[in-house]
């Protein structure tokens, strides 16, 4: 009886040890990540390891977005290969020295960076409300998140009001897709960001944006309105072959549990 005790308490000891080195290393992953400041430690705290690497992409294409900027680099809306190539990586697309994007871009982005899908793999909303590319990302998304058709039935708004929304989560309407960060903002790098007419942008684009900024409050975006045809949600045990670190380099995500 004893020495059944003896074992029992030895394995109850072990658990909570690994317990302990699993939470341990999890925070770790949270202090050592780009999103770290950016957003709430409540958020970092409840998001799921991939929702966390998504913001700390996420954050980065901003951080570029205001240095580049602040030098005199114009980041312009463009849906055309001719101004921005629309399969490239983030990092590939500013190293070739292009600065466009559209809406739909930087879920690509995420996803390539955090180990999700290949570089050249993309997907968006359609006109018609369609996830376009389905067919090519489907098995790739679906190992990290769950893939939902909405059918346009609901708002943001409304979804949010649910409890059907968690950070991370990314939604394709017809003709458009963004990215909820949490925090009550949104990535929102079409005609959804922050944006300014400069007839002298080099692009397709018929308002000439030139972005200023791609994280937008929720109640001040028209993403808040949009009806929502497909969402896009980790896996609460998903966690990522990278995430970008305090410096913004990607980085291979160290073993973890939360």
């Amino acid at each position: 009886m004893k020495k059944a005790l003896l074992i029992s308490g030895i394995s109850v000891a072990l658990a909570l040890m690994a317990s302990c080195q699993e939470s341990t290393r999890y925070n770790n992953y949270l202090n050592d990540n780009f999103a770290k400041g950016k957003v709430s430690d409540e958020l970092l705290k409840n998001a799921s390891a991939g929702a966390v690497a998504l913001i700390s992409s996420c954050m980065y294409y901003e951080s570029v977005l205001q240095e580049t900027t602040a030098q005199g680099q114009k980041w312009v809306y463009t849906n055309s290969s001719k101004y921005a190539p629309q399969n490239s990586s983030f990092d590939h697309l500013v190293e070739g020295g292009r600065f466009g994007v559209n809406c739909a871009m930087p879920a690509s982005w995420a996803y390539v960076d955090m180990g999700i899908m290949e570089e050249g793999m993309r997907f968006w909303g359609d006109r018609e409300g369609m996830f376009a590319k389905l067919d090519k990302v489907k098995s790739s998304i679906e190992k990290a998140a769950v893939i939902k058709q909405l059918d346009g039935q609901k708002m943001f708004k409304e979804l949010l009001e649910e409890g059907t929304v968690r950070a991370g989560d990314v939604f394709l309407c017809k003709g458009h897709t963004f990215i909820y960060l949490g925090d009550d903002l949104f990535f929102a790098a079409g005609h959804d960001g922050k944006w300014h007419t400069d007839e002298a942008a080099q692009t397709e684009d018929e308002r000439k944006a030139v972005f200023e900024s791609w994280v937008m409050p929720r109640e001040s975006c028209i993403n808040n309105d949009y009806h929502i045809f497909w969402q896009i949600s980790f896996k609460e045990d998903y966690i990522p072959e990278f995430y970008r670190n305090v410096k913004g380099e990607l980085v291979p995500t160290p073993e973890l549990g939360k």
